[in-house]
């Protein structure tokens, strides 16, 4: 195989390629022979150069050569530029600048001399970067100078086409006599230089070849490049004529143009990459969530899970987890010794994340540094205690830097989420030695996502209480809920998760459990208060939703509080679908209990209102989620609520149980055999006639 050859005769040749990481040793075999490759063309565009340069030219342009050169500089620092992985892991990119294209319109202006500019800037480049950068990305720093540097060679065959053809310096106009020279030379001396940057390519590509899945997009991108060189050559020959037309002035207002057409392109190129990685990080996010849910690791699984996912959703970063006092997770790339110890000791109970950029302060050093770093704390998920500790740092340039911030928000949460199932499951294990009731609650710790309805009714004195919930999938998105509170009141609950399947599943679990707890609480702590303070238990489980989650769903949810002694009933809906309030007397018309606010999880600030009604004797409250109303059936029409509300009159005679199952069996001879799209939750509150007065009133 070429690529072990080439590789075996890179480690003869530099013996310090072996002493790498396994990872980066193919890679650097790469950088090694590219290098190499183009040292001849390199001396040969020198000693060409040096033989048609003109002295005069220096000193006669120097001023402009100046200003040029600041416009090659800028334009050398926008790119056109993409990752992809390597099978080793790795990452490397394909990018292409646009510099040459405007030196080749300098060269139109005054001649071959100004191929110098290019002749320099790589090594400047060079030189300011080879400072922040050691081993590998030295060495790549070198071979990219040496290849820009040997793109000399086409820019002085294009010269001497130019010539050959009859052209002059500076180019004389823009009629097309004189640029027709200009066009054939640039087309064949840009399609030299790409068929060069094919060769460059080609080395990486042997070396340190690109996974299977992106090959295809690998290529696709080459030949993009390979296309655009010849077509922005041609570009540069306006403003060369343009010089000799209106002067330096048109010139370089015309680079200026181009120049914020290239930073265009730099940005759309760094947004592309940016969704491209994102959409990596999402697809390695949930492969991890997904592992995570179905086991739970101990430390040494879960080191191994981290070694496996974490290095491709952060590429191109060096990352250590540790929990403390001294359990290592990970320190990747392997070859990596990790942040100083100091790091790990500093502030050991911080609890909120610190994001430092290049050349910031690092506190536990009192010195900057030269790469972007995220120190994230580990929190416990119910002590909120700090159980450790990442770090992770980026030396690469892509975009920014602060939008991994979230994802390794995750990535510490879903630690301190597998640590804390890690240990239920052991204290769990140490309990069913002794009793074996303990391995139920295992089994319902972990199907907990999906089991906390409650499966058992309140049995209330002269009250019905019916309700039942259909998952349109395995798992659902609605829940309800009856909570017993402090004084005999009642908490009613109904909700819909904005979203379906698993991940809603984990969101209702999150949503019911912080009303449940905070609804208890309140109802203990605001005993003679407690119905004032609706709003605001419904505002403290929003902002902890919206705070502890780093995630675009929302739920719709009604939460009331009924005195069954009174049928006094206090509610908050927090955009659900406003619950039916049916009468006794069947000619009255129900009364909607509209919504009082956003649904929970979409503003941190957001204000909710209470509302009270009075449930009288014989009356009948209808609470419901959209996915009954919104039931299809074949033809694509919704159930809607003109027949619910005739299904709910044609069965308010019935009991509460025997009304949810009329209204159900009506919205499943609807449906018919279209599948179900969405969960359907319906509850049933009626207050029973009592009195010899009010039964003879019916």
């Amino acid at each position: 195989m070429i690529r072990e050859r080439l590789y075996k005769i890179a480690i003869q040749l530099v013996p310090g390629l072996e002493r790498l990481p396994e990872s980066d040793r193919y890679a650097a075999a790469g950088y090694f022979w590219r290098a190499l490759f183009f040292i001849p063309p390199t001396l040969i565009g020198l000693v060409w150069l040096i033989s048609v340069t003109d002295p005069d030219v220096f000193r006669d342009y120097w001023a402009f050569l100046l200003v040029l050169l600041a416009f090659l500089l800028m334009f050398s620092t926008l790119w056109l530029e993409m990752y992809f992985m390597t099978v080793a892991g790795s990452y490397r990119s394909e990018r292409r600048s646009f510099w040459g294209e405007s030196m080749w319109s300098g060269v139109l202006v005054l001649g071959p001399t100004v191929a110098w500019l290019g002749v320099l800037l790589p090594w400047i480049n060079f030189g300011v970067q080879v400072r922040s950068t050691t081993g590998v990305q030295r060495l790549r720093l070198f071979s990219q100078s040496m290849f820009r540097t040997s793109v000399l060679l086409p820019t002085l065959v294009e010269v001497t086409i130019y010539q050959r053809l009859g052209g002059r310096f500076p180019l004389p106009s823009l009629q097309l006599n004189d640029v027709l020279p200009a066009v054939v030379a640039t087309l064949l001396g840009f399609t030299l230089g790409s068929l060069m940057i094919a060769m460059s390519q080609g080395i990486s590509r042997i070396m340190s070849p690109f996974s299977k899945s992106q090959r295809a997009e690998s290529l696709q991108l080459a030949v993009l490049m390979a296309l655009i060189g010849p077509a922005a050559g041609l570009v540069a020959i306006l403003p060369a004529g343009l010089y000799s037309l209106v002067g330096w002035g048109g010139y370089f207002s015309f680079q200026a143009v181009m120049l914020v057409g290239t930073f265009i392109i730099d940005r759309l190129s760094r947004t592309v990459e940016s969704v491209r990685r994102r959409t990596r990080e999402l697809e390695q996010i949930q492969q991890l969530g997904q592992v995570l849910l179905q086991t739970t690791p101990d430390n040494e699984r879960l080191t191994i899970l981290l070694e496996t996912h974490v290095p491709t959703i952060f590429p191109l970063c060096n990352i250590a987890i540790r929990l403390y006092p001294d359990v290592t997770l990970l320190v990747s790339p392997r070859h990596w010794e990790g942040p100083d110890a100091a790091c790990w000791d500093w502030e050991i109970e911080r609890s909120t994340p610190l994001l430092l950029r290049p050349r910031d302060l690092r506190p536990w050093q009192g010195r900057g540094g030269r790469e972007g770093v995220i120190v994230m704390p580990i929190l416990g998920l119910r002590s909120q205690q700090v159980l450790g500790r990442l770090y992770l740092h980026r030396e690469e340039r892509i975009a920014t830097f602060q939008h991994l911030l979230p994802a390794i928000q995750w990535l510490a949460d879903q630690i301190a989420s597998a640590h804390h199932n890690a240990e239920l499951y052991r204290q769990t294990l140490v309990e069913q030695v002794r009793q074996e009731r303990l391995a139920q609650e295992l089994a319902f710790a972990r199907s907990v996502q999906s089991s906390f309805l409650p499966t058992e009714r309140p049995q209330i004195a002269g009250w019905q209480i019916a309700a039942m919930l259909e998952p349109a999938r395995e798992t659902s998105g609605d829940f309800f809920d009856l909570i017993p509170l402090h004084g005999g009141l009642l908490g009613v609950v109904i909700a819909d998760v904005a979203d379906k399947g698993m991940g809603a599943a984990l969101y209702m679990a999150l949503s019911r459990t912080l009303l449940r707890a905070y609804a208890i609480d309140y109802a203990l702590r605001y005993s003679q208060t407690y119905i004032r303070q609706l709003a605001h238990l419904i505002q403290t489980v929003n902002l902890r939703m919206v705070t502890d989650t780093k995630s675009d769903q929302f739920v719709t949810l009604f939460f009331g509080v009924l005195d069954p002694k009174t049928g006094n009933f206090t509610y908050v809906n927090a955009g659900h679908n406003p619950p039916y309030l049916f009468p006794r007397h069947r000619g009255r018309r129900y009364k909607a209990l509209r919504r009082t606010g956003l649904p929970l999880g979409v503003l941190t600030n957001g204000t909710w209102k209470r509302r009270s009604v009075k449930i009288e004797s014989g009356d009948t409250l209808v609470l419901y989620t959209d996915g009954l109303t919104e039931a299809t059936n074949a033809a694509g029409d919704f159930f809607g609520d003109v027949m619910f509300e005739r299904a709910i009159r044609a069965s308010l005679t019935t009991s509460a149980e025997g009304m949810c199952n009329t209204v159900l069996r009506a919205v499943t001879e609807f449906e018919g055999d279209t599948p179900r799209a969405d969960d359907i939750t319906l509850m049933i509150l009626r207050r029973e006639v009592t009195g010899k007065r009010e039964r003879a009133n019916s």
